[in-house]
């Protein structure tokens, strides 16, 4: 231990109280010890601070503060240094709000793109998000202010978030969901870890000796602290012996009671307690040095805002991606008849919605923008983003610019998107597509004006089934405060596009390898499609997409020659260079993003057609060529064996192929491996026979290497139970949770009809009858709990005597 001696100074009940928060938002202190309480505070793409921070979440009293680009968004820059300057500038940011740890960032991977919380999250591949995680935190923590990476782990949907139980493959466990995890652990070094709401494999995450001690702990050498999602925990003392320190909220009288009984009792060894509190106490201490540190209590300092506003264009206008450009038709030339059609050109979606909603310094539209700059337009809004219904008024008016505008031989930018009330954590989407009051402008608008541009916001892909009817498509993804700007420039040639998808675009959400497996129903989802998520799935059963991952236009011209090998052969174990020549043929000055893919031909074991192993970003004048080089290594060879259990290099050739996205690889290279393994074929290759959806229960056991841990079952209800479950079947039982929403709900300052009070309502709904004690502030008790379960499982005197306070033995969880 780091503190023995100051450990040792500690009452048992001062140590009790360590091991859990001190209301919502800060840890607690101990000031006779000089043991300092932290303040944390929601992340990860600006500093949420809330101005009274006794509240749980008060989505009306955030001080102001720099909105960032998503991670959605960042990613498409493939470029880690511009993660490590968002990072440092909002551990600035929290410096000068006087937050300690940011809770973020967010390295889940993107199995689907229905998920609610994807704008969260950086990619469906684990190597380009590991980079940009792991950057991030660096820059984070290099001003003082500590990271919390998240959701550990296999946290890939948001409906049941705080029950699901994620079945998944050891192979597809260890080489997609943890990949991510285990890089940025390695190489950004965050100050705590968040464990996830969910399960996985049966194990609830804040309780996994898996997750928490044999992988976390033993193989990865974590050192630093483990800190529950706020209400994640379930079995406070299971908690605590698998390595979760830190119960975040107050986990109340309750969870104290257990651990101290768990403590003379035997079943909790004091020596385990005396980690999570040193492991506390070195946080504090490390984090709480606030010297030379004022906090400002309005929000974000002018020293901040003015420079950051600038940093989250640059990062918006590094990032947003050009997805089509016929005839060359952007940048639009000066002095082109221009006319905005679409509310989201001056109601930007410039954020996710939930516990990541900033309250920006200020915010810029596309219509401010062209103001800024004094080009003129003309603007209609043509839709409603608080509902999806038509308004023909609305689109007669819109449909009316379009043709006077096309009458001029003038552009169309159609500013289409998903409002937050489709998109948000706390629920998955339901569809792909946009809002039909979108989808309706399409057809008319490009008849009356073929030249149509669109631009598009939203946290994860969409059907673009009208593509055919724009000439040109601009993915803004959600841009941040200065989102407006970033477009503007892109939109008129001030700026050439450099983003490149870091996820797939799919033609129809059937093609998706998730598809028919997410997001339920029930208490558990299969992870059929195993290792093949994004790119892997469609690159390797040959579905076409209508963008692929790393894809991205440009308005100039690139080609690739001359790839070289260091060495030809290399011993498993070994690495080698790779370096190939990038040139800029074209009229202007840009940037390209390199990406190399491996592929295994002769591979022993199920192995996707191509995988990510590097990348590389360059900018490059007209007529300009530079050579690029990077690192092929063990990482980005191997695999993992489930009979061994370990990861493992296997001999034989592989491919290395470089391009400019993953359906575009033009050249190749061939390097043999040798003296590695030659994997076993104790288990069966499963190859594909049309979807992942289509394997029996029977097929998945095989590849999970058992049968899979079952369905909980949904009666008798126990603590474990969701109060939605409770409420199906009891009329008093619906009355008490619509109140007990509503209450929490009203509560959080959100609005009804906003998507933040749509995810209040979803959250509590899904929430385990077992963490309304904490979650609560100890104002739910246990006894009144218990007695909704007995309702619930028709036991009317026994529910009675828990509402009366008497005393009884409670139901299981």
């Amino acid at each position: 231990m780091r503190h023995a001696d100051l450990v040792a100074r500690l009452s048992v009940d001062e140590k009790i109280s360590l091991v859990s928060g001190e209301g919502y938002w800060h840890t607690r202190g101990i000031e006779r010890l000089g043991i300092p309480a932290l303040h944390l505070t929601d992340g990860p793409h600006g500093v949420r601070r809330l101005a009274d921070t006794s509240k749980s979440s008060d989505f009306a009293g955030v001080l102001p503060a720099t909105a960032f680009p998503t991670a959605s968004l960042l990613a498409a820059s493939f470029d880690p240094d511009l993660a490590y300057e968002e990072g440092r500038a909002l551990g600035e940011e929290g410096r000068s709000l006087g937050v300690d740890l940011l809770l973020g960032p967010g390295v889940n991977i993107k199995r689907s793109p229905l998920c609610g919380r994807n704008f969260e999250y950086f990619s469906e591949d684990p190597l380009l998000s590991s980079a940009m995680g792991a950057a991030w935190i660096k820059g984070l923590q290099s001003t003082g202010t500590g990271a919390s990476l998240k959701h550990f782990a296999v946290n890939n949907q948001e409906r049941n978030r705080m029950s699901i139980d994620a079945i998944v493959d050891p192979r597809a466990l260890r080489e997609i969901y943890l990949a991510g995890f285990e890089d940025a652990v390695k190489e950004g070094r965050p100050a705590t870890v968040m464990a996830a709401y969910n399960r996985v494999n049966g194990d609830y995450c804040c309780e996994s000796e898996f997750l928490l001690g044999k992988l976390l702990r033993d193989e990865w050498g974590y050192e630093g602290l483990v800190v529950s999602d706020w209400g994640a925990t379930d079995d406070r003392l299971r908690g605590l012996l698998a390595g979760c320190d830190l119960e975040m909220p107050d986990g109340g009288l309750g969870r104290s009671r257990q651990l101290r009984s768990a403590l003379e009792s035997g079943r909790l060894d004091g020596s385990i307690l005396d980690r999570a509190v040193d492991r506390v106490v070195d946080l504090a201490l490390r984090l709480a040095d606030k010297q030379g540190i004022s906090a400002h209590e309005g929000g974000v300092a002018g020293e901040f805002a003015a420079a950051h506003h600038d940093l989250a264009r640059r990062i918006a206008l590094e990032s947003m991606v050009l997805l089509k450009n016929e005839g060359g038709i952007l940048p639009l030339a000066s002095g082109t008849p221009v006319a905005l059609v679409g509310e989201l050109a001056r109601s930007p979606r410039y954020q996710g919605a939930g516990s990541s909603s900033i309250n920006p310094t200020r915010l810029e539209s596309l219509l401010d923008a062209l103001k800024e700059a004094a080009i003129p337009f003309d603007f209609e809004p043509a839709y409603s983003l608080d509902q999806d219904r038509r308004d023909p008024s609305m689109e007669a008016s819109a449909l009316a610019l379009a043709a006077r505008t096309g009458a001029s031989g003038g552009t169309i930018i159609y500013c289409v998107g998903l409002p937050p009330i489709f998109e948000s954590e706390g629920f998955d989407r339901e569809h792909l597509d946009l809002p039909a009051n979108q989808l309706a402008l399409f057809e008319g608008l490009e008849k009356a004006c073929p030249r149509l541009v669109v631009v598009w916001s939203g946290g994860s892909p969409v059907s673009t089934n009208w593509i055919h009817h724009a000439r040109a498509f601009l993915a803004a993804y959600l841009g941040g405060q200065a989102g407006g700007p970033a477009l503007r420039d892109l939109l008129f040639g001030r700026a050439n596009p450099a983003g490149k998808l870091a996820e797939s675009w799919p033609l129809r959400i059937e093609d998706t390898p998730a598809y028919g497996n997410f997001s339920g129903p029930g208490t558990r989802v299969l992870y059929k499609e195993g290792i093949f998520v994004g790119y892997r799935w469609y690159a390797s059963s040959g579905r076409p997409v209508r963008f692929p991952f790393g894809f991205g236009l440009s308005y100039t011209d690139f080609v690739y020659r001359d790839p070289i090998l260091e060495k030809r052969v290399i011993a498993a174990g070994e690495s080698v260079h790779l370096s190939f020549e990038v040139a800029n043929v074209g009229p202007r000055g840009g940037k390209e993003i390199a990406q190399v893919y491996l592929a295994f031909p002769e591979s022993g074991i199920e192995r996707p057609a191509i995988s990510l192993a590097g990348f590389r970003k360059v900018e490059l004048s007209p007529g300009e060529s530079a050579r690029l080089d990077l690192v092929i290594g063990p990482r980005e060879l191997r695999y993992w064996d489930v009979d061994e259990e370990r990861f493992l290099v296997e001999s034989g050739p592989v491919v290395v192929r470089v391009g400019p996205s993953s359906a575009d690889l033009p050249l190749e290279a061939l390097l043999h491996v040798e003296g590695g393994s030659a994997p076993s074929r104790s288990r069966p290759l499963l190859a594909f026979d049309g979807h992942p959806s289509s394997m029996s229960e029977a097929d998945f056991a095989l590849r999970y290497g058992s049968a899979p841990p079952p369905a909980l079952p949904r009666l008798p209800f126990s603590l474990a139970s969701t109060l939605g479950d409770l409420a199906e079947d009891s009329a008093p039982l619906r009355l008490i949770a619509k109140i007990i929403v509503a209450v929490q709900t009203k509560g959080s300052g959100a609005k009804k009809g906003e998507a933040n009070h749509r995810m209040m309502e979803k959250m509590v709904g899904e929430m385990p009858i077992g963490r309304f004690e904490a979650m609560s502030g100890d104002r739910v008790g246990p006894g009144f709990l218990s007695a909704l379960v007995d309702l619930g499982n028709r036991h009317p005197l026994r529910a009675l005597l828990g509402f009366l306070g008497l005393k009884r033995r409670p139901p299981k969880s």
